[in-house]
């Protein structure tokens, strides 16, 4: 990301935890997009709730693992290392809708990769416990890649809908 857009980003205060949880969905609803609207609704919902877990999961486990560093010194790392989720998710976009390409689940899983091993840079360079936690995010985000994998890419937001439609009044009517 360029000095200018991180620069723009930091200075509001409160982009910096949306902008990754944006591009958790969006790169979600990409995934999906080629099914119907209620499956590309349930995988973007899916994906917002999976990257929000992730992002906090991945801010205790290293404030857990570095004895020098704070619960926010381990989130403001988390949020600043997933910033790199931009440029993965704006070249999604690109693939997907400008060029017809079905790979935003490709860009999602090298996007988690980068963005991970970035957390492990931010927290080595901050006051962590240098290559302990870059293997602990490196591992953090192989292990998040196979669930986005397996669970957002592979048809969970499918089967989620087929249970919505199966048991319509638990949402009112079902989605549409």
């Amino acid at each position: 990301m360029s000095q200018a857009a991180a620069s723009a980003v930091r200075s509001l205060p409160w982009a910096p935890r949306i902008v990754p949880l944006l591009c958790f969905a969006l790169l979600g609803g990409l995934t999906a997009r080629r099914g119907d609207t209620a499956t590309a609704i349930t995988a973007t919902a899916l994906s917002l709730l999976t990257g929000w877990l992730a992002l906090v999961v991945l801010g205790w486990l290293l404030a857990a693992s570095s004895k020098g560093m704070g619960l926010r010194e381990a989130r403001r790392a988390v949020t600043r290392g997933f910033l790199l989720l931009i440029p993965f998710t704006l070249l999604a976009l690109v693939a997907d809708l400008g060029l017809g390409w079905d790979s935003a689940g490709a860009f999602a899983c090298a996007g988690i990769m980068t963005s991970s091993t970035a957390v492990g840079a931010e927290m080595a360079g901050g006051g962590g416990r240098g290559p302990a936690s870059v293997v602990l995010t490196l591992l953090f985000g192989t292990a998040l890649s196979a669930l986005w994998i397996t669970c957002i890419s592979a048809g969970v937001p499918l089967l989620i809908q087929a249970a919505i439609e199966l048991f319509p009044g638990t949402l009112g009517g079902g989605l549409p």
